[in-house]
């Protein structure tokens, strides 16, 4: 279910012409929803950046309709 939410509001958002956007709290040991760890500069949860990756990218089309890049 996360992993869908995760995908399915980006793209829901970007077909709507707007630029979604995803708050890390940055607290490590997981599960946290803390995409990154700013220490290691890495990405910590691969699943809930691969879900909001692909909802961006699967929103683009529509968004690029609303704002066509010059």
């Amino acid at each position: 279910m996360a992993l869908y939410w995760k995908g399915h509001a980006p793209a829901e958002m970007m077909k709507a012409g707007l630029i979604p956007y995803v708050w890390d709290i940055n607290v490590q040991p997981l599960p946290h929803m803390t995409i990154f760890d700013r220490k290691k500069q890495v990405v910590s949860d691969s699943y809930i950046f691969k879900g909001v990756m692909q909802g961006a990218a699967e929103g683009m089309e529509d968004y690029l309709k609303i704002y066509p890049k010059p």
